[in-house]
C-alpha cells in the first residue's frame, strides 16, 4: 500500500483534469492522455534566468518539432509549426498568447501530428492550474 501511495505522489499529470505545481521562480500546468502524451504550460513568475514561458507538446514521450494542428472543441483549428511554444522569441509570442487563450476557455483539444494517431485531451480545470496569464519571455527584464 505504501508503494502504491508514493508512486501516486511523485507522478505529475493527470488524464481527467489539468493540475499545477511550482517551485524555483517557476509555475507548470499540465494534462496528460496515455503514457507519454502531454500538454504542459510553464510560466517564469520570478526564477533569475529570463526565459522559460512557454508550451510543450509531447506524443509518444516525444516533443512534437514539426507541423502540427489543435482543434479546439472540434472546430476552432490553429497550427503552430510546432509544439515548442516559446515566447523567447517574437514569432513564438503570438502563437503562444492565441494557444493560451484556447486552453483557457475551451473544453477539449485535439492534438493532430502527420503520421500520428490524433490524441485528444480534456480542458477540464485548465484555466485553475493555468492561473493567470504568464508575462512572455522576451518582454522580461533580466
Amino acid at each position: 500500500m505504501l508503494l502504491i501511495i508514493a508512486s501516486q505522489a511523485f507522478a505529475f499529470g493527470n488524464d481527467d483534469h489539468w493540475v499545477s505545481g511550482s517551485g524555483q521562480g517557476f509555475d507548470e500546468a499540465i494534462i496528460t492522455h496515455g503514457p507519454g502524451n502531454e500538454i504542459m504550460v510553464t510560466c517564469n513568475r520570478g526564477a533569475t534566468n529570463p526565459g522559460g514561458t512557454g508550451i510543450t507538446i509531447k506524443i509518444g514521450g516525444q516533443e512534437i518539432n514539426g507541423p502540427l494542428t489543435l482543434i479546439f472543441d472540434g472546430s476552432k483549428s490553429l497550427s503552430p509549426y510546432t509544439g515548442v511554444i516559446t515566447t523567447d522569441i517574437r514569432a513564438g509570442i503570438s502563437w503562444y498568447q492565441e494557444v493560451m487563450k484556447q486552453l483557457r476557455s475551451s473544453r477539449s483539444v485535439r492534438v493532430v501530428v502527420p503520421n500520428i494517431d490524433p490524441v485528444k485531451f480534456t480542458l477540464k480545470g485548465a484555466r485553475a492550474a493555468i492561473g493567470a496569464p504568464c508575462e512572455p519571455g522576451l518582454w522580461r527584464q533580466p
